[in-house]
């Protein structure tokens, strides 16, 4: 199924934190209001009458068995790697083709528009997108869809910043020339490394890159080259544990290898502090698969007693006592709902107490009875789809207002029932809430994404953001520059009041930085230690090295106080625009150039601000500072 979470939100205006799907619904009920038909007219929403929107608008017409694509806006085939214009839904899979048609439909018949996010599977680059749904009436009277959407995530940006920029050790290697196939292990040569590998292995002041790995202090060293010798000559990716003596202490450190073309690129990630934290999530997540493989077994044999029941001609009465008490017994909410009544003529107290606790009003009932009415729509057009299913089963996420708890996320286990002859009966469902589980998930994601000292974006955020502006600035011709922060001395605040006071330091040099940028274009982001970077789009080098100039001023004016002592730093920095124009620069390079300007005002007596080599702008005037 190409959905794994849908939001259907009844007033759009009021609901969705989107600003441009907020405007597009309050548009859309001024022009109904004003039409003489129950749709809106098209032409008011049409690509060429909202160029501004164009990029992100698909336009639809009902062709019969589904929708034909009239328009597929650049910014959605940017993201989803495909133009679907003159083709139709049928064109996707069923399970997704399904989906999106009943969701354009749901949008026609109950003449409405309808806010979701959902996950498109067939999509190379968007990972998660966000839509407005507005059904509209052509000039020739036939029914019409004008779709804004917009990816949420890119997976490629997600796959390459992990590959690129993570926060762990990570290593680039390449076989030592000498050594051959003859040989049973091979040696690896230090292509590069970045920061987190020097202070894994305690070095400064040394370089590595060309180093061979025999040459680093790493203790078991013979394993370490069997399995970086298997991944090189296997080409398939391996992960294995080491446990390394480092500066901190002894750690245990999941290695993660593959082949890059004729490179290995190694991982190492600090699992140590997560091993219990991981035996916990281990031991629930058996409890729940367990708890699953239980519900769907309850459900087999309801099915099979359900059937029994119907075959039977005598004692009906108590056969249906029979399996009511039975459900009843069932530790989570279970329903069985006639497939030609349509009513749910079974429930046990736990579904009853989804929806208020009383199953007088529920049994024997029609859903719209006991639940608003997009609920029972969205739920009836997924039992249709559970009805029309080869295999009879499906398991679907979805969210539920439970009484008095709020918003749940809860899984469907949903099976068919059918007649002596083979027909549907109906279905029976078994509900699971996975809600903690939704929470925990995105727990993962922001402290994948988040550096949690300052609460900046990490590494990897940025460097994720920073490929998605690129582009941009890049389709747009817009300038594109960063800003390197390093602060002064930081040595010494360490020295001096341990590293308690310099994390002080450093959280209030985040909060100075996050008040200095544009929090809707600039990103700021800690790169470890006293390092810190500003992505700044839609900036030039000359309006970055006011950014930069700004924030030199007010750090300059930060006090941290610690104890009784007022503690002020100072910063250097160094900014550098990315040549959008040229093939040969990258973000990499203009990065360096700013790491490298950086260098050169703490090498001109620091607190300044510098500009990258090779880009012919005068910086601004900085005050002078010789003591730091």
């Amino acid at each position: 199924m190409a959905v794994i979470y849908t939001k259907l939100t009844e007033n759009i205006p009021t609901q969705v934190t989107n600003p441009t799907i907020r405007r597009l619904a309050l548009y859309w009920d001024e022009v109904r209001s004003a039409a003489d038909s129950a749709l809106p007219p098209y032409a008011p929403f049409s690509p060429e009458r909202n160029a501004a929107l164009a990029a992100n608008l698909m336009v639809l017409r009902e062709n019969g068995d589904g929708f034909e694509y009239l328009y597929y806006g650049k910014a959605v085939v940017g993201a989803s790697g495909f133009d679907m214009t003159g083709r139709t839904t049928r064109d996707y899979g069923a399970d997704f083709s399904d989906y999106i048609l009943t969701e354009y439909t749901a949008s026609l018949d109950g003449q409405r528009p309808l806010y979701t996010v959902h996950q498109g599977v067939y999509s190379q680059h968007a990972n998660n997108w966000e839509s407005l749904i507005l059904p509209v009436v052509g000039e020739d009277g036939v029914r019409m869809i004008v779709c804004w959407i917009s990816p949420q995530e890119r997976a490629a940006d997600l796959l390459d910043g992990i590959m690129r920029t993570s926060i762990d050790p990570i290593f680039i290697l390449r076989p030592t020339p000498d050594q051959g196939a003859s040989t049973d292990l091979l040696d690896f040569e230090v292509v590069t490394v970045n920061h987190e590998v020097y202070d894994l292995l305690g070095l400064t002041g040394q370089i590595i890159d060309g180093w061979p790995v025999s040459r680093l202090a790493l203790n078991d060293l013979d394993q370490l080259l069997e399995n970086l010798t298997e991944v090189w000559r296997t080409g398939e990716p391996r992960i294995f544990s080491r446990v390394l003596a480092t500066r901190y202490g002894t750690r245990q450190y999941k290695v993660s290898a593959s082949k890059a073309g004729d490179k290995i690129i190694a991982i190492y990630n600090n699992i140590s502090e997560l091993l219990e934290a991981q035996r916990a999530l281990e031991s629930q997540q058996a409890t729940l698969e367990t708890a699953n493989r239980t519900l769907k077994s309850q459900a087999k044999d309801l099915v099979r007693i359900a059937q029994e029941r119907e075959a039977a001609t005598e004692d009906a009465r108590a056969a249906h006592q029979v399996l009511a008490d039975l459900i009843e017994t069932i530790p989570a909410p279970v329903f069985f709902r006639g497939h030609d009544s349509g009513r749910y003529e079974i429930v046990n107290q736990h579904y009853a107490d989804l929806h208020g606790g009383d199953k007088t009003a529920i049994q024997g009932q029609p859903m719209e009875s006991f639940m608003d009415a997009e609920r029972a729509d969205r739920i009836r057009r997924l039992h249709d789809l559970v009805y029309e299913s080869p295999e009879g089963h499906r398991v679907e996420v979805m969210d539920h207002d439970s009484e008095g708890g709020g918003e749940r996320v809860i899984q469907a286990n949903l099976a068919v029932i059918l007649t002596p002859e083979g027909g549907p009966k109906g279905i029976v469902g078994v509900l699971m809430d996975v809600t903690e589980e939704h929470a925990l998930r995105q727990e993962l994601h922001h402290a994948a994404t988040t550096d949690p000292l300052t609460g900046l974006a990490n590494r990897r955020l940025f460097f994720s953001r920073a490929e998605a502006e690129v582009e941009r600035c890049k389709r747009y011709g817009r300038p594109l520059s960063v800003v390197v922060l390093d602060i002064d001395h930081f040595k010494r605040v360490n020295d001096r009041f341990g590293h308690g006071g310099g994390d002080r330091v450093l959280r209030n040099l985040a909060l100075i930085m996050t008040k200095a940028v544009r929090t809707y274009a600039d990103l700021p982001a800690r790169f470890g230690g006293e390092e810190f970077v500003i992505l700044a789009p839609e900036t030039n080098l000359v309006a970055a090295l006011r950014l930069a100039e700004r924030l030199r001023e007010a750090i300059e004016k930060m006090v941290t106080k610690i104890g009784r002592v007022e503690v002020k730093v100072t910063a250097s920095l160094g900014a550098a625009e990315m040549d959008l124009a040229s093939e040969s620069d990258s973000l990499e390079k203009a990065l360096s150039r700013a790491d490298r300007a950086l260098y050169a005002a703490k090498a001109a007596g620091r607190n300044r601000v510098m500009p990258g080599v090779g880009i012919a702008k005068a910086p601004p005037k900085t005050a002078s500072s010789g003591s730091r």
